[in-house]
């Protein structure tokens, strides 16, 4: 199940391991596409890593320290750490791509 991160919860969620994040907002219409594929990709690989949305409305603090400009914005963190990120609307074949080579 895909973790819903917020401003309190994130630091503990992401800071082990490789974390995929979605940062979105309701209103987004490319976040609306994009909350389906992050189900699915999470339902192939959240065994193998965290992968969570952050509300970047209702979690200003977070969007903030990590410069989310953009919604929806992809991340690829390693313990907190951002490694990779992409911004728009991708598929899950992308995603994987983005992620694949870190959890082989």
């Amino acid at each position: 199940m895909v973790k819903r991160l917020t401003d309190d919860n994130f630091k503990k969620e992401t800071s082990n391991g490789f974390s995929l994040v979605a940062f979105i907002a309701p209103w987004c219409p490319p976040c609306k596409r994009q909350a389906p594929v992050i189900d699915e990709l999470d339902s192939e690989v959240g065994k193998l890593i965290t992968v969570g949305r952050l509300d970047t409305d209702e979690n200003p603090e977070t969007s903030k320290e990590f410069s989310i400009m953009t919604i929806p914005t992809m991340m690829l963190l390693k313990d907190g750490k951002k490694v990779k990120q992409l911004t728009g609307f991708h598929n899950k074949e992308e995603l994987i791509g983005m992620v694949g080579k870190y959890i082989d």
